[in-house]
This record gives C-alpha cells, sequence and structure tokens, in this order.
C-alpha cells in the first residue's frame, strides 16, 4: 500500500486541514524532483513555515507556479484546490498545530537521497580537483546545512554544489 492510500485510510485524512498540509508535502516533493533550487528557495524565504491557513494557500501558490504544466501532480493539485474551499479559517484555528503543520510538508522537506553527495561524488560530477570541496569547506564557503560529516566521509547537498560551481559536468 502506498503513502497517499495509507494517509487516505487513517484518521487524519477526517480533517480537511490535515488533508491539505498532506497533499502539500506530496506536491512539494514534486516541485523539488521538477526544480531543487526554486523549492529550496522557497524554504529559505519561509514560505515552508506554516502558522496559518493564509501560510497554506501562499505555500500552496508558490507551489502552482513551479509545478504548472506538470500532469503527474496535477490530481494532487486539484484535490487542494477544492479542500481550500471547504476549510475556512476557522476551521483551521480549531485544529491542534501539531498535527497540522507538519503532516504533509515534512514529506516534500525530507532531502532525497539522491540530491546529496560524498565530495568525492560531488568533485567527480563537477570535474573538480580533489581537495576543491574540503578547501572550500575550511573556508567556509558552505552555508549551514548545506554540509556535514558522516564517519569519515564529508556530505554535500546538490543545491550548495549548484550555488558554488554551477550545473554539473556529467549526469
Amino acid at each position: 500500500m502506498d503513502m497517499i492510500t495509507k494517509f487516505e485510510q487513517s484518521k487524519l485524512a477526517e480533517d480537511n486541514v490535515n488533508r491539505i498540509a498532506f497533499y502539500l508535502g506530496v506536491i512539494a516533493t514534486r516541485a523539488n524532483e521538477l526544480n531543487h533550487d526554486r523549492y529550496v528557495r522557497l524554504i529559505k524565504e519561509g514560505k515552508t513555515r506554516i502558522n496559518n491557513l493564509k501560510d497554506m494557500q501562499s505555500l500552496y501558490v508558490a507551489l502552482e507556479r513551479i509545478l504548472e504544466g506538470d500532469r503527474k501532480s496535477k490530481q494532487y493539485r486539484e484535490i487542494i484546490a477544492d479542500l481550500f474551499l471547504s476549510t475556512s479559517k476557522k476551521h483551521f484555528d480549531n485544529n491542534d498545530p501539531k498535527t497540522s503543520y507538519g503532516i504533509g510538508l515534512s514529506v516534500g522537506s525530507l532531502n532525497n537521497l539522491d540530491t546529496v553527495y560524498t565530495f568525492a561524488e560531488a568533485q567527480e560530477k563537477w570535474g573538480l580537483g580533489d581537495s576543491t570541496l574540503r578547501k572550500a569547506k575550511y573556508d567556509d564557503r558552505f552555508e549551514k546545512g548545506e554540509v556535514r560529516k558522516s564517519g569519515s566521509n564529508w556530505l554535500v547537498t546538490h543545491a550548495a554544489m549548484k550555488r558554488l560551481y554551477g550545473d554539473p559536468k556529467t549526469s
């Protein structure tokens, strides 16, 4: 059973606000796949910080701009649009924020393993020298959350590499 079916069969799906949050997460994941850089920009702009129904609507509009013309996410975007029509601000205010705000959005905010590289992988993909990323790390060229050490390996995000070095040389 897939994640969407499991959610729809759960008690959480009985509440419109939970359903909006969940489906925002679904389309956020798709936006991240289609245009990682624009999605990361949404996060940096604070659009994924949800405090009320208006924030959810604002995020939805921003995601719609990324997903315009995307057939794969169309049915989920239509579900969200319908849910917004039947959900009032009062309905949102009666929900427990711990369940409402993060249910679906965490799905779209997760790092996809395909967007995280070891330094060696990234250097090869971008055609960089062996110590280029180590030097960049020690020169503080990376922003918070773009690199970290895992055991003896350094990891770097695709967004960081693109920000510093442009498009990869190999796919």
